[in-house]
């Protein structure tokens, strides 16, 4: 007497998996090996994108280093560059 083979399950796609571990509340969860965040483009923020960033820099060359508006635009660029970095940091977490 012959046993019935039991059907193979198909791998979750990484959507089937994002979905299952946004529902369960993790941070994160694996695909094919590699880690990757739960959160999505919306909620990442982005007022300190890269974009922004090499934007701000290009504002800053047109001015003059000396004068005080440049001096406390390359403060701004500083930390929007940090806040990028962090928000990366994060992400790969």
């Amino acid at each position: 007497m012959a046993m019935a083979k039991a059907p193979k399950k198909k791998p979750l796609t990484f959507g089937e998996k994002f979905r299952n571990a946004r529902n369960a509340g993790k941070a994160n969860f694996m695909h094919n090996g590699k880690k990757f965040s739960t959160k999505t483009k919306k909620e990442v923020s982005k007022k300190g994108t890269r974009k922004t960033v090499r934007g701000m820099k290009k504002t800053i060359r047109q001015k003059s280093d000396l004068s005080k508006s440049g001096r406390m635009a390359r403060r701004k660029v500083r930390k929007a560059a940090r806040k990028v970095r962090r928000t990366n940091r994060a992400l790969r977490k």
